[in-house]
């Protein structure tokens, strides 16, 4: 099977890079992924801007590259100039913080996996879930044997995903014997709370003379804050993963309100 790894982390990003490893093994791996961070960019792209891609060397893996650019864009970049071979399957990851609820509207990890399922393409978007009052440290190895159980899965047929359908997954930071096991789950809901905030940046923040100028007032986004959740409800992403499971969450970019269309339908 031809798969193709992206992530929004990185091309250095220790993530990716284990991942790759183990994963060339299973597969017919190629690699391309950002040059630098682009965490939150979603589904943006470069538009006209000129990109710049370098080569890289990873153990195992076809060929790899970095693009000065976003995920979407090495995933569109990658498939229409750079791997020649044709791709059966987009994975994106593993990204070093969660994707869960929410956050799939923000993630660069998420949209570079879905913008594989816009080509009719199956696709993965792995994340570790990883909070310092509870993990002692980010447990790659974890993350990747999970990766790589169900990748593997899908490579002899046993984990189906539809040609336009992104399987987003969500691991929990933990040594692989005390995971509880896999849970098919929905998109959490969360509260305000967990999104990010902003707040009105200090003169020496900015490296001027003041936070203040004829054109206005400085903020910098300060990330968001504890998670918190409209309910409990055990069918959601957001509660089994703290609760030590790994989330399985099929993701379409179809966002057409089907049920809502039903009900304008008397109106027009």
């Amino acid at each position: 099977m031809n798969v193709l790894l992206t992530n929004d982390d990185g091309i250095e990003n220790v993530g990716i890079l284990m991942f790759a490893e183990q994963l060339a093994s299973m597969c017919n791996l190629w690699v391309c992924a950002p040059y630098e961070q682009q965490s939150s960019t979603s589904h943006a792209i470069s538009g006209g801007r000129q990109l710049k891609v370098r080569e890289h060397s990873i153990n195992g893996v076809k060929q790899a590259w970095s693009v000065e650019g976003k995920p979407a864009d090495c995933v569109k970049i990658a498939m229409s100039t750079l791997v020649e071979a044709p791709i059966d399957l987009v994975i994106s990851g593993i990204n070093d913080m969660s994707n869960y609820g929410t956050d799939i509207f923000y993630s660069g990890t998420v949209a570079a996996a879905v913008e594989g399922a816009m080509r009719e393409l199956p696709a993965f978007a792995f994340s570790i879930v990883y909070r310092k009052e509870l993990h002692d440290r980010f447990q790659w190895e974890t993350a990747c044997k999970v990766a790589c159980d169900l990748v593997g899965r899908h490579i002899c047929g046993s984990l189906p995903i539809p040609s336009t359908s992104v399987l987003n997954v969500n691991i929990p930071s933990l040594p692989f014997d005390e995971l509880k096991g896999y849970k098919l789950v929905r998109l959490g809901a969360q509260g305000n709370a967990s999104f990010p905030l902003y707040e009105r940046a200090e003169a020496q923040d900015e490296g001027g003379d003041g936070n203040a100028d004829d054109d206005g007032v400085y903020y910098r986004s300060v990330g968001g804050r504890d998670r918190v959740f409209k309910d409990k409800d055990p069918e959601q992403d957001i509660v089994v993963v703290f609760d030590g499971y790994v989330s399985l969450t099929p993701l379409l970019f179809d966002r057409t309100d089907y049920k809502q269309m039903e009900e304008l339908k008397r109106f027009f």
